[in-house]
């Protein structure tokens, strides 16, 4: 045992074959966040230490202030992931790669349908097509037995995207209907399911079921807007509320008779 620099009393630890000075309050420190990570774990709770940390920003810092700037970022990061519930790691990791979750998948499925319907000609008259009309299960059915409401939807999806790029423009933009490839084919895999695909083309039965998921889906009422409107960037088409916006936009131009069409920029 020696004085450090700061005049603290430290203790030598050995790690392999490097030896490093470390004071005795910050291992004391260290057993302590160890003891109550192991208190925690049992009953699956997060330690009020990290839950400070997460809220205040502490973990960033850590790196420079625990034992004169030695412990790694990444390695407090590490800790206390440890401290996380597998439900929180895995949104965490979500909104971290941009990948979408199935919840949200399935209100984008709601969406397109619910939108693609009420745009169609019999309704609001945006694009051409009645894909998703009563009249078209009957024709599509014996053809599609197994992915009608697939069908459906991808005869729709080309319909709508057409006039939703003759508005918008192609190029470094997103929108309901011309989405990122990895969430096209999420898409593609959910409605390939007869439960889901079932359930969801409840919500396209008639005008009034349409308005209905869609106004449920909505953040909030939106004043009408007319044209291309920019709602997010593409990192925001993970998250459930820039959905909600669009949902909102939608319902209100529906209402308003105002053609609407919300799209995400690339940067």
């Amino acid at each position: 045992m020696g004085k450090n620099r700061n005049g603290l009393s430290s203790t030598m630890h050995r790690d392999g074959a490097n030896e490093e000075e470390k004071p005795d309050h910050a291992v004391n420190s260290c057993r302590h966040s160890r003891n109550e990570s192991v208190r925690h774990a049992a009953d699956g709770t997060l330690p009020p230490t990290a839950a400070s940390w997460c809220r205040n920003g502490i973990v960033d810092r850590l790196g420079c202030s625990i034992f004169g700037g030695t412990v790694p970022r990444e390695s407090i990061r590490f800790a206390i992931s440890g401290w996380l519930t597998p439900e929180s790691k895995l949104a965490n990791s979500r909104r971290e790669s941009g990948e979408m979750s199935p919840e949200n998948i399935e209100c984008v499925a709601t969406l397109r349908l619910a939108v693609g319907f009420l745009g169609e000609q019999g309704q609001a008259g945006w694009w051409p097509g009645t894909f998703l009309g009563a009249s078209s299960t009957p024709f599509l059915s014996p053809v599609f037995p197994k992915t009608t409401v697939l069908a459906q939807c991808r005869g729709v999806t080309h319909a709508a995207a057409r006039v939703h790029d003759e508005r918008i423009g192609v190029g470094s933009v997103f929108h309901l209907f011309r989405l990122p490839e990895d969430i096209e084919q999420a898409l593609h895999r959910l409605l390939e399911q007869q439960e889901p695909a079932q359930r969801l083309s409840s919500a396209v039965k008639d005008t009034q079921s349409a308005l209905t998921s869609l106004k449920a889906l909505a953040a909030s009422k939106q004043s009408p807007g007319n044209g291309p409107v920019r709602v997010g960037r593409a990192v925001d088409l993970s998250t459930l509320d820039s959905w909600r916006v669009v949902a909102a936009h939608y319902a209100a131009g529906f209402q308003a008779s105002s053609e609407v069409f919300p799209f995400f920029s690339a940067t």
